[in-house]
Order: C-alpha cells, then structure tokens, then sequence
C-alpha cells in the first residue's frame, strides 16, 4: 500500500470520524483511489485532501483550500 493510502486510511478509521458521520466498516474505502470515488462527502474531502497535499506536484495551501471549499459547495447543493 502506497503512503497516501496509508495516511488516507489512518483518518477515515479514526474513531471520531467514523462517529461523527456514522460510517460503518462497509462504507469504508480500502485505498485512496475508492475514496475520491466515495459517495461520502466526508470521505471524499479528506481523499481530495491527502491526494493533492501527498501527490507529486503537491497544490498550494490556497489552491487546495479553493478546491475543497468549490466541492463541499457542490456537495451541498
């Protein structure tokens, strides 16, 4: 498992996650790549997150902060 995959799985299987948004074992994706596919808003936020503060050519603080918030609007649409 790649570390993104790793530091992604780290944060959904927190306790206080999974609580907090109710997620059960079965809505829990295996790997990075399920996660920004995931149906959860939760879920893919923070795949968005890891993704792009991990990835090769990670984006700026300002431009992932536009990103995430330009998707969570959407999401709650």
């Amino acid at each position: 498992m790649a570390r993104k995959d790793d530091i992604f799985i780290s944060f959904i299987k927190h306790e206080l996650i999974r609580e907090q948004y109710n997620l059960t074992e079965s809505d829990l994706p295996l790997n990075l790549k399920d996660g920004i596919k995931s149906d959860h808003t939760i879920i893919k936020a923070i795949a968005l997150i890891v993704e792009n503060t991990e990835g090769i050519n990670p984006l700026s603080d300002k431009a992932l902060y536009g990103q995430i918030t330009q998707f969570l609007n959407e999401a709650t649409t």
